[in-house]
């Protein structure tokens, strides 16, 4: 379990799914991707008293965010073999971080196990 979350945070703000919207992400990367995706930015802005660090990570927050969790949410609803145009509608963000996906091959690609 702890190889995967490595391997997903790796491929994920290293390699080439960070602003991927054409595969798929589960569960396991979705909340990884998430909770660290949303954490750092606080704890490092927490831990320096210098204003404009602080404020570089501001706008990382503001000018990233829309971007990589919309396409970790897209990448979400590809594993539930929807089309990424469901994001648009609030009730699917409310529960999409909550279904398991299939562990089927779809249009979207194969499944990650």
């Amino acid at each position: 379990m702890f190889e995967k979350i490595i391997h997903i945070i790796f491929t994920t703000f290293f390699g080439n799914k960070f602003f991927d919207i054409n595969s798929r992400a589960n569960l396991l990367e979705f909340w990884t991707v998430m909770l660290i995706y949303l954490i750092f930015p606080i704890v490092m802005s927490s831990l320096s008293d210098i204003w404009l660090i602080n404020l570089m990570y501001l706008l990382y927050f503001l000018i990233f965010t829309p971007w990589i969790i919309g396409g970790l949410i897209i990448r979400r609803l590809h594993d539930l073999n929807l089309s990424g145009w469901w994001s648009l509608l609030i009730l699917p963000i409310l529960i999409i971080p909550f279904i398991k996906g299939k562990n089927l091959s779809n249009r979207y690609g194969n499944a990650e196990v």
